[in-house]
């Protein structure tokens, strides 16, 4: 699908956010580990070494690297084991200071070889529903706390009570098409609302924006979107561009 680019710029920048955090929470927990126990910091120096160790060993000329790169990964070994035993010692998992990616699809880095991977959709969907909070003057009752697993006539009631305390001129109806599995929302129409304000009104979800055919850009016609540039037609007739990243 494609992706409203200011609004993925806001899920990169909310998603970059929770790296560093992360980021930073394990090097805060590396110190305190360390005071604790400093040989935690000296077994971690020499680990993260080892990979220069290796290339000076495979560099030296007239010599066979191979014993020297052995003697390198049994000491590696035995390391990683004396770290894991002092771990355990402090009562914290063996790989506590192992810095493991919080998604192991894309490994932190939001996309995979499909595309988008689905943490950072996880993201884009959360700033599209404050988007559509920012576009109308809900006051306390905003999209983004919007229940959409609710029944019928729960989200019924809400949907009354947000209307109930707003103004006749300030009024707007949203119609939000959202994929059950990804929780995005896919397409969405506003439109005015007149009359009475303590019901709500039949909406239609807008279909003039589906695509109905893609081509590249030399006009060649596609069966689905491929990496690059797409050009879109939509069913109103209009076409679009739209980038594909795998």
């Amino acid at each position: 699908m494609a992706y409203d680019g200011v609004i993925m710029q806001r899920a990169l920048a909310r998603f970059d956010q929770a790296r560093q955090r992360r980021a930073a929470e394990m090097e805060q927990r590396r110190r305190m580990l360390y005071a604790r126990q400093p040989r935690l910091e000296e077994i971690e120096r020499t680990l993260r070494g080892t990979m220069s160790r290796i290339v000076a060993a495979a560099a030296k000329k007239g010599e066979d690297p191979l014993p020297a790169i052995r003697a390198l990964r049994d000491e590696n070994l035995a390391l990683q084991q004396e770290r894991a035993q002092l771990l355990t010692e402090l009562g914290y998992p063996a790989d506590y200071l192992e810095d493991k990616p919080a998604c192991p699809l894309c490994g932190d880095t939001g996309y995979t070889r499909s595309g988008v991977c689905a943490c950072l959709k996880q993201y884009y969907a959360r700033e599209q529903l404050a988007e559509l909070s920012r576009l109308l003057p809900l006051g306390e009752a905003r999209f983004d706390t919007f229940r959409f697993d609710l029944s019928k006539d729960s989200q019924t009631c809400k949907a009354k009570s947000i209307l109930a305390g707003q103004q006749n001129y300030k009024l707007r109806a949203v119609a939000l098409l959202i994929d059950s599995t990804t929780g995005e929302v896919v397409n969405a129409r506003k439109a005015k609302v007149g009359g009475e304000t303590d019901g709500v009104w039949a909406l239609t979800v807008n279909k003039e924006a589906t695509p109905v055919a893609y081509y590249t850009p030399d006009g060649r016609q596609l069966q689905s979107p491929t990496k690059g540039i797409n050009i879109v037609r939509l069913a109103d007739g209009r076409t679009v561009k739209m980038i594909v990243r795998k």
